[in-house]
């Protein structure tokens, strides 16, 4: 129970301290949040990174699994912002191929699995 109260508090502290920086923005650079549904879409990215980075903590490195995670939270990241702060969809969207293209080449789909040393008998799947 007390390891489920700390993740509740990390996850309190993270709202807090996410909701206190769109304050400070707003006040220093007097850019308004017209769009602050757009936080709910910033929600998935939190959790994305959050679990990347329990994954980071769990492995002790940065695992595939943990990469993919992190990179999966960008997405809604830059649209989130993109509308929290009234940015030009039509001028940014190219930041969502970038991801999409650095993901790609850090994570390629099918990565070479070493070949088995002890490979099936072939002659029973009907090979002849």
């Amino acid at each position: 129970m007390v390891g489920n109260e700390r993740n509740n508090n990390w996850i309190a502290g993270l709202v807090l301290i996410g909701l206190g920086l769109v304050f400070l923005v707003q006040n220093i650079t007097g850019v308004q949040l017209g769009n602050w549904w757009a936080l709910f879409i910033l929600m998935p990215a939190v959790w994305a990174f959050w679990n990347a980075w329990e994954i980071y903590q769990k492995e002790g490195k940065l695992t595939p699994q943990a990469a993919r995670m992190a990179q999966g939270g960008l997405f809604p990241l830059v649209i989130g912002l993109i509308f929290l702060f009234n940015l030009d969809f039509g001028r940014l969207w190219p930041l969502l191929l970038v991801i999409a293209g650095i993901g790609a080449i850090l994570n390629p789909r099918n990565p070479e699995k070493p070949s088995d040393p002890n490979p099936p008998d072939q002659g029973s799947i009907g090979y002849r």
